[in-house]
């Protein structure tokens, strides 16, 4: 597959799939499974995958099909990438609608995302995204995470029971929560690596968390069964309650900012 390998990024033109970005001056931050599968068509597991036009597996393919699409480039530069989409035959043979799609990404000190949909058919839709991006700590299970507090969740372990947070989260079990009306900065604090990360977002109401653990990693092909303690997924998201309506003509932009200071 083709591959763009900038100065502090890597991006594959397949799903528009950010899956390196390497600061100076610290370790690289984007997590990617030593066992991803890098063929055309394939949702590769790590990195900056983008779930559109639908999250979960509800629709086939399972988390949309932009993830497993190739993308255009629109513009390339020293350190920064935009890539294009548009509806086709085959994106309307899963999803009967006409729209475009723009990924740009920036690299350097601090990672800049912004994905935009724009409805160029006639009649409005909703859309789902997420930015599942994939965060790599020297193990899951001593990071805390801020930014949660007092904001339900939708725990999809327990039958989707909602649950409002409590504190700082930490990592201790399988998680797969989705945290909604949440459009607060979210804080890594990872000690075994001496840093902190922030993950800013705007046009976002949804945040998802999730790691596989013990026995949802083994269960994972293109996952490593010992990778799970390595990695973390924190994700800018519009999901259910919070799907975009975009009428004829509108658009939508969801950004996401990243940082990391050593602590």
């Amino acid at each position: 597959m083709e591959r763009l390998d900038l100065k502090t990024i890597s991006a594959y033109l397949n799903g528009a799939h950010l899956t390196r970005w390497h600061p100076p001056g610290h370790e690289p931050v984007i997590f990617v499974s030593e066992k991803a599968i890098l063929d055309p068509g394939k949702a590769i597991r790590g990195g900056i995958p983008i779930c559109f036009p639908w999250f979960g597996g509800a629709g086939k393919p399972s988390h949309g099909f932009a993830r497993i699409t190739q993308w255009l480039t629109d513009d390339v530069g020293d350190d920064h990438v935009k890539f294009k989409l548009a509806a086709t035959e085959a994106t309307r043979d899963v999803w009967p609608h006409d729209f475009e799609a723009g990924m740009e990404l920036s690299g350097g000190d601090a990672l800049d995302a912004t994905f935009t949909v724009r409805n160029t058919g006639n009649v409005a839709y909703d859309i789902e995204l997420a930015l599942h991006t994939y965060f790599t700590v020297a193990d899951v299970r001593n990071v805390t995470l801020t930014g949660f507090a007092d904001c339900d969740y939708i725990d999809q372990l327990a039958d989707n029971a909602v649950v409002t947070q409590q504190g700082e989260q930490t990592i201790d079990g399988e998680v797969d929560r989705i945290y909604q009306n949440h459009t607060d900065d979210v804080t890594i604090t990872d000690p075994g690596m001496s840093r902190r990360i922030t993950v800013k977002k705007t046009g976002s109401k949804s945040t998802v968390l999730w790691n596989p653990h013990v026995e949802k990693a083994k269960r994972l092909a293109d996952f490593g069964d010992d990778e799970w303690p390595r990695m973390l997924c924190v994700e800018t998201a519009n999901i259910g309650d919070h799907a975009v309506t975009l009428q004829p003509g509108y658009s939508h932009e969801t950004t996401l900012r990243i940082e990391v200071e050593h602590v």
